[in-house]
């Protein structure tokens, strides 16, 4: 099986003993993580765009210790990926900092060609989360002055992937739902 995962992968910062830890994680790209140590059969391909800089050739080869197809992972020479710090009370409750507004992985869909679309297409599965398509720069995906979720589901039925072989996570984050408003 070949199964897809459109998404943002993000550097994560966080303390551990009193250290700050730097790691890589996005909600879809932890999803492929997982599959692809469940079920290491399966070809897994992560979607995104990512920078040129170093950051962002550390968090490729970690896609790709992880066996992890990088084929549909562009690169941005003017973007970086994006950032969040992870911050724990007393309770153990996390809440986040995002610094994202300027990711590569915002451009993406403008990023990928005709080839890409095609064998895109041949993938037996295709998932994408809430916060994937809330994160996407509607400009780069807009013809006409269309809502987010109408654009993006074009976009994506563009793919020519069979209903049946797109999965959408509807994990949303509250600071996504001016523009995605119609999913929750």
């Amino acid at each position: 099986m070949r199964v897809g995962f459109i998404g943002e992968c993000m550097a994560e910062l966080k303390e551990l003993d009193g250290q700050l830890s730097e790691g890589f994680a996005g909600d879809t790209y932890n999803s492929a993580v997982y599959l692809k140590r469940t079920f290491n059969q399966h070809e897994t391909f992560y979607i995104s765009a990512v920078g040129s800089d170093p950051l962002s050739d550390q968090m490729v080869a970690g896609v790709e210790e992880e066996n992890i197809s990088t084929r549909f992972l562009k690169r941005d020479t003017e973007k970086h990926i994006g950032l969040y710090r992870i911050y724990t009370d007393d309770e153990g409750e996390r809440s986040f900092i995002y610094w994202r507004s300027d990711s590569a992985a915002k451009r993406m869909m403008s990023m990928f060609d005709a080839t890409d679309i095609a064998s895109m297409t041949a993938l037996d599965m295709v998932l994408f989360s809430g916060i994937a398509l809330a994160i996407l720069n509607e400009d780069d995906l807009a013809t006409e002055a269309e809502d987010t979720l109408t654009i993006l589901t074009k976009h994506i039925d563009s793919l020519n992937i069979d209903g049946d072989k797109k999965k959408l996570d509807v994990l949303m984050r509250s600071l996504y739902t001016e523009s995605l408003d119609i999913l929750v």
